[in-house]
């Protein structure tokens, strides 16, 4: 069996921290599940006004017929995708104006995630560790910006993104949160996170050295290095990196998490941070739909939807390195 390790990457990265309920490696459309060619046809018109070289003398269903995407996932509830490609080369990804290879794959999966898939959001991603030089990044992102101009201005496609991560988004955005969240991983089936695990155990802590980040607001200084969590909302932070540390917090140190001025001083919230799953129905819209359990004092809590972004990165720059409070 062959192993990629920059699919595994993007394999963990879908699974824990973009939290996709499904995610398959070396995805292929189905196509006897057909297409909705009403749609296809239709934004396939529209690439070719914008990029008249798209996939010549192809139809759409040869197009999509021919996509293999590297890991594809899916939040369900959501309906929303994340189509992931990765490119690894140790002396750097060399992109020159006007190569159509990586473009073409981005527009080729847009139109199979709108007439295929039918998503009703979708983030479309190329990854590459870094390129041979600056002038290589810049030419790919500027077809990355022209293209998510179309797809929001043009196409009617505003819930559709495509996002470039290289050299410090691909460390901090991707590297780094994984390397963070590997002792918590034990599904043996991800290559990158067990191979990062046996580096642990025989070396001791993997530190990466990124570049200084663009906003140090949006930054989390974890001991696998900087996290950039810009893209992350206020949810998103409480469940990957204040939940896990709370959740193994004796009863007597969670005290301040159910007190409302102390939850106030930590989150800036006006309400409880913490509330039992016995609140009542009105206590409930101040919170998040689902309960969480916390491991230690094995109980589910409801969390407030009311807390301050910038108060809870603090609070975790201030307590990540703990393992107990």
């Amino acid at each position: 069996m062959s192993v990629d390790v920059g699919e595994s990457l993007m394999q963990s990265w879908l699974r824990h921290v973009k939290r996709c309920d499904i995610v398959q490696t070396n995805w292929k459309a189905a196509i006897h599940l057909g297409i909705n060619k009403d749609k296809a046809d239709r934004l396939l018109d529209d690439i070719r006004i914008e990029f008249p070289d798209f996939a010549k003398g192809q139809s759409s269903s040869q197009i999509i017929r021919q996509l293999e995407i590297d890991a594809l996932g899916c939040v369900i509830d959501k309906k929303k995708y994340f189509a992931c490609d990765v490119a690894f080369h140790t002396s750097g990804l060399h992109y020159k104006k006007g190569d159509d290879a990586v473009p073409s794959k981005m527009l080729r999966t847009v139109l199979c995630l709108y007439s295929f898939i039918e998503a009703s959001e979708a983030v479309v991603v190329f990854a590459t560790p870094k390129f041979v030089s600056d002038t290589d990044k810049k030419n790919l992102q500027d077809f990355v910006d022209t293209l998510n101009d179309c797809l929001k201005n043009k196409w009617g496609l505003g819930n559709y993104s495509v996002r470039l991560y290289s050299d410090y988004g691909f460390e901090t955005c991707i590297l780094n949160p994984i390397i963070h969240l590997t002792k918590d991983i034990q599904d043996t089936s991800e290559v990158f996170v067990r191979t990062l695990q046996l580096v642990s155990v025989t070396r001791g802590p993997i530190i990466t050295n990124g570049a200084t980040p663009a906003s140090e607001t949006d930054c989390i200084t974890s001991p696998s290095g900087l996290i950039d969590v810009s893209e992350l909302k206020a949810q998103d932070l409480i469940e990957q990196y204040v939940l896990p540390i709370l959740s193994e917090t004796s009863s007597k140190k969670l005290k301040p998490f159910f007190d409302k001025d102390e939850s106030k001083k930590m989150f800036g919230c006006n309400y409880p941070f913490f509330s039992t799953a016995k609140i009542t129905q009105s206590g409930k819209s101040r919170c998040y739909a689902n309960t969480y359990y916390l491991n230690k004092i094995k109980q589910n809590v409801y969390v407030t939807n009311d807390c301050n972004r910038q108060k809870l990165i603090e609070w975790i720059n201030n307590n990540i390195a703990k393992t107990k409070l």
